[in-house]
Order: structure tokens, then C-alpha cells, then sequence
């Protein structure tokens, strides 16, 4: 996925690459750091923004009942296609059937 985005021009880091091991604290305040919207399939992250109150840029949650490349970007395009304007700063799950886009404090827009 990481290729994919790169070719659509978009700014691109990948931790699995850069720094394998981090652990999501650290992964949560380096995408803070450098402003980036994470991607992850790692509901952990749900825990340290909601619970803990981690600040963030933005989360992609794949939920995705086929993780493989191809099914992970017909999800990122929909994303994309769809929601884009309301990346930054929320908290967005998207599974196979739906999209959901929470604000900082949880709430659905």
C-alpha cells in the first residue's frame, strides 16, 4: 500500500520499513510529530486516543475481513473518493461495508 500511495503523490512514511518494533505510543507521537494521517490495522490505537486521550492527526482503522493488497486498496480508494476532506484530525473506521468518521471526543460526524 505504501508504493500505491507514494505513486498518488502522497507524502509517505511506513514505520514497518523505518522503524520496525516502535512501539503505538511512539508510532502515535511520530505521526503527531511529522503530521501525518497513521493507517493501521491495530485497534490499540482506538485505546490510546479514546481512553488514554493521545493526541492525533488523524487514524485509519481497516477493519477488513480481506486484509490483501488489492482488498485494502479498494477500501483506501473509497476512502479517498469519498471522505478525504474528513481525514485530518478524526478517527475513521472503515470495514467492508461502511465508513464511520469520529471527531476527537468520539462522536460521529
Amino acid at each position: 500500500m505504501v508504493v500505491w500511495l507514494d505513486e498518488l503523490q502522497h507524502d509517505v512514511a511506513s514505520i514497518q520499513e523505518e522503524s520496525p518494533g516502535l512501539d503505538d505510543p511512539a508510532v502515535l507521537r511520530r505521526a503527531v510529530a511529522e503530521n501525518r494521517i497513521l493507517i493501521t490495522k491495530d485497534k490499540d490505537f482506538g485505546t490510546l486516543v479514546f481512553k488514554e486521550g493521545q493526541p492525533h492527526s488523524g487514524i485509519i482503522l481497516l477493519r477488513l475481513a480481506d486484509d490483501n493488497l488489492s482488498a485494502t486498496i479498494a477500501a483506501m480508494r473509497r476512502l479517498q473518493e469519498g471522505y478525504s476532506q474528513q481525514l485530518a484530525g478524526n478517527f475513521v473506521v472503515i470495514n467492508d461495508r461502511r465508513v464511520r468518521v469520529l471527531n476527537p471526543q468520539g462522536l460521529r460526524i
